[in-house]
This record gives structure tokens, C-alpha cells and sequence, in this order.
């Protein structure tokens, strides 16, 4: 059974929890959305390079796990987030370094 709001203490302390478990839920929606956004960036450059082959047919472009995590700054609050790693074994002339269009460094 509901218990009925008496004061506006109270009120006010509903609001402050509320709030919180929005911010939470922000936050955690936002990390989500950067993390399937950077994965879908790295599918994309690896399908564009999926076929560039070596003399002994190993690809030339894999990927090779997370890079170390670090902190972002967002509107929603700062996100931890590890970001997929690609190594890219074109010759240099062929392939600048990859970057992520996503999150530049500053």
C-alpha cells in the first residue's frame, strides 16, 4: 500500500531520487550509444578492408581487442569507454593511421 506524501520535504526528496535515477539512466543510455556507435564504425572500415590480402592471404586490416579505457566528457557526465583497437598492416603510402571519426583526441 502507497503511503500519501505529507510534507513537501518529501516531495522534494522523490524529486532529488528521481532525478538521480534519471541522470543514471542518461548516462548509461549515452555510454551504450558511443559504444555501438564506435563498433559500427570499426565494422564499416573493416568491411571496406576486408578483402586487402598479404602474399600469404592474411588480412591486412583485423581487429585486435579494446584500447585501454578512458573517460570522456559528455553532456550526460563522464563515460568510460574502452574503443575497439584496428591494425592496419597496409604500407604507410596506402593507409593513413586509423582514427575514429567519432571521438578525436583534443
Amino acid at each position: 500500500m502507497n503511503k500519501p506524501i505529507t510534507s513537501f520535504t518529501e516531495i522534494e526528496t522523490i524529486e532529488i531520487d528521481t532525478a538521480l535515477t534519471l541522470d543514471e539512466l542518461v548516462r548509461a543510455r549515452a555510454q551504450r550509444m558511443l559504444k555501438v556507435a564506435l563498433e559500427a564504425e570499426v565494422e564499416a572500415y573493416m568491411e571496406q578492408h576486408t578483402l586487402q590480402r598479404d602474399e600469404n592471404d592474411h588480412a591486412l586490416v583485423v581487429r585486435i581487442g579494446k584500447a585501454w579505457e578512458r573517460t570522456l566528457q559528455t553532456g550526460a557526465g563522464s563515460l568510460p569507454i574502452a574503443a575497439p583497437r584496428v591494425y592496419d598492416r597496409r604500407p604507410a603510402t596506402a593507409s593513413p593511421a586509423y582514427a575514429f571519426n567519432i571521438s578525436t583526441r583534443h
